[in-house]
């Protein structure tokens, strides 16, 4: 069938989303040695040489393991000029410690170097802090809330805000990635009783650019992480034009982890659910196999 769907003078656009998505991720990536030891062909290559640019880039995204779609699009964020820090801080501001830790290793196989050095690099000061410190994964995943030590956390945020503290970005960093997502949604509530404001007016008001941006994006990914994934995904298509790298890879990368929660929020945000926004912001083939992702991974029908 994949043969049919990538005959050599056309791709079938409907055909081949259909078969995409008619298996997981898993699954997906065990095509290639069938495809290669029957037609003597790659099948990303034959996707990349007969499909069209948006489509090609949604079905090659979903042929890679979450783990390559990361290191792709971190790399593909540091190369040439200039540095996209939006998917920086997106991935390490989301990914667990298992998913960071594979993403260090195949990092450093594909490219031979490590990740690190090329975030250090590429950025500076306290964003790069942050950065390096997120990528090391060192965040606890305890499921428990320790109170005395989040009213101690919330109490040293608090004061080293009333100072104006030299250090308050180092501060705010050990706590936002070492402690765990409950134990830091414990520390926000206690800052905001102490301080007589939220944590995310604190980063907004004391730290500026993309310091900022990082922090928040760790907040918001505590706080609620399929809220965060909305926002973004909405921003991907406000205003002119369409960030298409961002929607494919928000859109892949949440599919099969948080899509329908996703979608939820989105809708609650923006009085308009999330296929709709596709379907206005993008065409043709592209846009059916972003809507059949969103689709086949929501509770909804659209």
């Amino acid at each position: 069938m994949l043969q049919k769907d990538l005959a050599t003078y056309r791709c079938d656009e409907p055909r081949l989303t259909h078969l995409m998505l008619s298996m997981n991720n898993q699954q997906r990536r065990m095509l290639f040695v069938p495809y290669k030891n029957k037609f003597g062909k790659d099948l990303i290559s034959e996707i990349q040489r007969l499909c069209r640019r948006n489509f090609k880039n949604v079905m090659v995204a979903l042929l890679e393991s979450p783990t390559t779609l990361d290191v792709k699009q971190l790399r593909y964020s540091m190369k040439g000029l200039g540095t996209t820090e939006r998917i920086l801080i997106e991935i390490l501001a989301t990914r667990n410690n298992t998913e960071l830790a594979a993403i260090r290793t195949e990092y450093q196989k594909a490219y031979g170097h490590s990740l690190a050095s090329d975030v250090i690099g590429d950025t500076s000061g306290s964003f790069r802090q942050l950065l390096v410190s997120l990528l090391q994964g060192r965040r606890s995943e305890s499921s428990w809330v320790d109170f005395s030590s989040a009213y101690q956390e919330a109490y040293k945020l608090s004061e080293a805000c009333k100072r104006r503290a030299r250090n308050l970005d180092a501060d705010f960093n050990r706590v936002l990635v070492t402690q765990s997502y409950v134990q830091l949604r414990k520390i926000f509530e206690y800052f905001k009783e102490m301080a007589g404001y939220t944590i995310e007016q604190a980063i907004t008001k004391f730290f500026r650019r993309d310091t900022r941006r990082g922090f928040l994006a760790v907040v918001a990914s505590a706080v609620n992480k399929p809220k965060f994934f909305a926002q973004q995904l909405y921003a991907s298509m406000k205003g002119l034009g369409t960030r298409n790298n961002d929607l494919i890879r928000l859109i892949v990368s949440r599919a099969e982890i948080d899509m329908a929660a996703i979608s939820d929020e989105f809708e609650v945000a923006y009085g308009k659910t999330l296929v709709d926004y596709i379907r206005g912001d993008t065409s043709g083939g592209y846009r059916d196999a972003l809507i059949a992702i969103v689709k086949g991974n929501s509770k909804y029908r659209y």
